[in-house]
């Protein structure tokens, strides 16, 4: 779990530098949150330093041109992909330490009653 007393929940409006500035309603601790997040393939960086935090029951868009990580981004939220660089939160749950607590539907066979 994501130590206490870390960065308070913010939501996508980003800042001068970039950073996400703005503070959650009620400030309650971000869904997703990624801190330096950076990730290489090969000599190819996809990402450099993204630092997010979304603030729970806020939908969020990643938009960007081709290759600017997007993608990169989402399959490390995911934990289909570990960073290089940085740490990752979901829902309070280090994506590289605790990796079986980030849960999302896995595609498979569906039963019918």
């Amino acid at each position: 779990m994501r130590p206490a007393g870390g960065t308070p929940g913010l939501r996508g409006v980003c800042g001068p530098d970039g950073r996400v500035t703005a503070p959650a309603p009620g400030g309650a601790p971000p869904a997703i949150e990624t801190e330096r997040l950076e990730k290489r393939f090969g000599a190819a960086r996809a990402l450099a330093g993204v630092d997010l935090a979304v603030a729970p029951g806020t939908v969020y868009g990643l938009l960007g041109p081709n290759g600017a990580g997007k993608t990169t981004a989402v399959r490390i939220l995911a934990t289909l992909l570990a960073p290089d660089v940085g740490r990752a939160w979901v829902a309070g749950h280090d994506v590289a330490a605790e990796p079986g607590a980030v849960c999302w539907p896995r595609p498979g066979p569906t039963r019918r009653h």
